[in-house]
């Protein structure tokens, strides 16, 4: 059963197939937007998400190849900012939409993936900004388990990580 919300989904990181996807010729010719060198097909699906109707069919359509060499590094983490900044850009501009879901969690949500991605590059404090502006957001975020670990993670020395670890 599909989602109530693909775009939300989406948003949360949920990822479909690219290549499941059959797409009407009126939406197909709005392409990857080239400013992308990775995550150029999230940012295709959300731009999707919020345009059209997705249908679910209910069957294996591809098979997917993983392999080590999937994304490259630092280029997908800056990508990835950029991607949730930009539908971020794109909630506070159009706060009616999403209008199945609530448009401040959905603010949340991007808030929160934009500091995984600063931790990820290291930048603690730009990292628990994000955090804290998801939180201001919409207090919903913290129902999601993973938003608290991570606050957590980030505010915790490293070297203490490695003692409650042992």
């Amino acid at each position: 059963k599909p989602p109530k919300s693909i775009y939300l989904s989406l948003l949360k990181g949920e990822y479909i197939a690219l290549q499941s996807f059959i797409v009407l010729k009126k939406f197909a010719a709005a392409g990857f937007d080239v400013d992308f060198s990775t995550c150029e097909d999230t940012e295709y699906e959300l731009r999707l998400a919020r345009e059209t109707k997705f249908e679910l069919i209910d069957k294996p359509v591809v098979n997917i190849r993983r392999h080590t060499g999937n994304t490259a590094g630092d280029d997908f983490i800056r990508n990835r900012i950029k991607l949730y900044k930009k539908e971020l850009d794109y909630l506070n501009r159009n706060r009616e939409f999403p209008s199945n879901i609530d448009n401040s969690y959905a603010r949340a949500i991007c808030n929160y993936h934009i500091g995984n991605s600063y931790y990820a590059r290291g930048e603690t404090l730009t990292a628990l900004k994000h955090y804290f502006s998801a939180q201001q957001c919409s207090l919903k975020i913290f129902s999601e388990q993973h938003f608290l670990l991570q606050v957590v993670k980030t505010i915790t020395p490293k070297y203490l990580r490695k003692k409650l670890k042992n």
